[in-house]
């Protein structure tokens, strides 16, 4: 493969499969989530290169993003065009998020696409699935601490990735316990 002609766009590649990637992302200092309304570039940039390519696949990857307490390891994921529309997704991935020396399994199945004719925000309709989920894990209230529990998932998201998500599901916790603190001041 001659990449200067792969650049030119004389051949033109139709599946990308990567083995055992590693892949580093730094987030800006002060980074938060897209407003409604607000389609973040990488989001756009990422559904622009899968609609060239109609199969893009990885084996054994790692995601690591600076700064962030979370790592994907064990990454199995595959996108591929779904009815032959360059922009529209049937998306699976599965893998394990690692904190502090704990690994909890997790899946991700479903569909996502964007409609870039109208710039539109991506839009999604996947179940995301983990089990085990160290409650600890997620951000709570100062007021409502959480120390101790698990927790199960079989949640599907619906809706644009930079806007509103609804969410249904289930989520089964295990020797779940909180303590209420009165807020000082």
């Amino acid at each position: 493969l001659d990449m200067r002609e792969l650049i030119k766009g004389r051949i033109v590649p139709t599946r990308m499969s990567l083995f055992r990637p590693r892949i580093e992302m730094a987030l800006e200092k002060d980074w938060v989530f897209s407003k409604p309304g607000e389609v973040s570039g990488l989001k756009k940039m990422i559904l622009r290169r899968l609609a060239g390519l109609p199969a893009v696949s990885m084996k054994q990857a790692r995601v690591c993003i600076e700064n962030f307490p979370f790592e994907l390891e064990d990454i199995i994921f595959s996108a591929s065009q779904k009815d032959e529309d360059p922009t529209s997704f049937d998306v699976r991935l599965e893998g394990k998020v690692a904190h502090k020396g704990q690994k909890v399994p997790f899946t991700l199945r479903g569909n996502i696409s964007s409609d870039t004719a109208a710039n539109s925000d991506p839009f999604a309709d996947v179940t995301v699935k983990a089990k085990d989920v160290p409650l600890i894990w997620i951000p709570w209230p100062d007021y409502l601490p959480c120390n101790k529990g698990k927790a199960d998932f079989d949640v599907k998201l619906v809706g644009a990735l930079d806007g509103t998500l609804s969410a249904t599901g289930k989520i089964a916790t295990e020797d779940f316990c909180l303590r209420l603190v009165r807020p000082r001041g």
